[in-house]
């Protein structure tokens, strides 16, 4: 068995809390770093925080930056302590100088939709729990250790009657987990939801891992079934693909709309090929196939070749010819340098990527025209503030109480170097 590679977190804090978590079991982490003089000298998870020095003191591969913050540290490992890029990576991703963009100062962030800029939407992105009945190898939240959070009728009465309050002509709900569809009371928020004439789209996020006779009974009973969207993804390690077919061909029945997402995991490669060959003959305009990379430490697995990479991005660029879709994504009006003003339409993940992700001091519309609610209920306006004291950002909102206004009445003032949630990079920002 080989020896685990050395590492070091930066940031003894709830999320470095978290990466140790997700971490423990593949790395040696060796010690947590701070710039917080009263954490230095003191355990955090059982591990020595000690003041940032240099990483070949402590013999380790690279620095792992889990604070939003990761800018400013950043700054501090690289041009304070000479620690070169290759040394640091940002969360869980690998920091390329070659995308930090240090001279733009972007001026305004905008929702695009195949290049029509979107103004009447809103969107509530609703975390239903942690609770996953995979536990896929490569996955971040097997790591989180949450208590199921039972909803009553009248709780969910009450949600459906406060999203029905809403003004906005159109909804868009993202049902997320974990898995959502094994909640108990999920196909019924369906049903209530999809009756609503503010609601245009509910979409989840699903390994599709319920019975054919669970969707079966999902669709027969939805109403407006054209509202219904899917975003599944197919895990090798658990999935079964006969099993998997024949959801896609009643997918395709009810001509339910559905984008599937292949893990393509590095050891089963031969097996992914054989799949992704089978089910290609279900692609129509309503099923949409792309292959997914797993990753390690937000890079491409170690285990995968060169080759394995070039067949991934070639099958991919197939499958959105196939598709004849453009993604949406944000549209992002900039100045670099203090000079012309620039514009660019990419997507919220390529933004994260090539460092248009500094919304630092300025007005983000989170909560005005999108709200996240995590497994409890409460409302925030943003994910990023999850973290946060429910007293500075959710002011109490909590979408299973009686006439809620789910709402927030102004902007919010973002106080992140960055945005490393592609849900959040969407938000209006001024």
């Amino acid at each position: 068995m080989s020896e685990k590679k050395k590492i070091i977190l930066f940031g003894a804090s709830d999320s470095g809390k978290d990466a140790y978590q997700r971490l423990k079991d593949k790395y040696d982490i060796v010690v947590f770093f701070d710039n917080n003089g009263a954490k230095q000298g003191e355990k955090f998870c059982d591990v020595p925080v000690v003041a940032p020095i240099p990483p070949q003191h402590f013999d380790a591969e690279f620095i792992v930056i889990t604070s939003h913050q990761w800018k400013d540290i950043y700054e501090q490992l690289n041009r304070s302590l000479n620690i070169g890029d290759e040394k640091i990576r940002i969360g869980h991703a690998l920091l390329e100088k070659s995308k930090l963009i240090r001279d733009i100062t972007i001026l305004q962030v905008d929702e695009a939709d195949n290049g029509k800029i979107n103004t009447d939407k809103f969107e509530i992105y609703w975390l239903l729990g942690y609770q996953c009945n995979y536990t896929c190898s490569y996955c971040f939240y097997k790591m989180k250790e949450k208590n199921v959070f039972k909803v009553s009728d009248d709780q969910l009465r009450n949600a459906t009657n406060n999203i029905a309050s809403l003004h906005n002509k159109k909804i868009k709900v993202d049902l997320v987990g974990g898995e959502p569809t094994i909640f108990p009371y999920y196909q019924q928020l369906i049903w209530d939801l999809e009756k609503l004439p503010n609601v245009e789209m509910i979409q989840t996020e699903t390994n599709l891992s319920r019975s054919l006779k669970y969707f079966e009974e999902l669709f027969s009973q939805t109403v407006n079934i054209e509202k219904l969207t899917f975003s599944a993804s197919y895990h090798f390690e658990f999935a079964k693909q006969d099993e998997f077919i024949e959801k896609i061909l009643l997918f395709n029945r009810y001509n339910v709309r559905i984008g599937i997402t292949f893990m393509a995991h590095p050891d089963k490669l031969q097996e992914v090929k054989r799949f992704i060959d089978t089910c290609s003959i279900y692609e129509t305009k309503s099923v949409a196939f792309q292959l997914a990379v797993v990753l390690d430490m937000g890079m491409p697995d170690p285990r995968y070749k060169k080759s394995d990479l070039e067949w991934i991005n070639s099958v991919n660029d197939i499958f959105r010819k196939n598709s004849n879709k453009s993604d949406s994504g944000v549209c992002i009006k900039y100045q670099k340098d203090g000079g012309n003003i620039h514009e660019i339409k990419i997507s919220p993940r390529r933004a994260i990527a090539d460092g248009f992700n500094d919304f630092r001091n300025m007005q983000c519309m989170a909560g005005m025209d999108s709200i996240r609610i995590n497994e409890k209920g409460d409302v925030f306006p943003a994910m990023c503030f999850w973290e946060s004291s429910k007293d500075d950002f959710c002011r109490g909102k909590n979408i299973f109480n009686k006439d809620e206004q789910l709402y927030f009445d102004s902007p919010v003032i973002c106080p992140f170097s960055c945005c490393l949630v592609p849900s959040d990079v969407r938000i209006k920002k001024r």
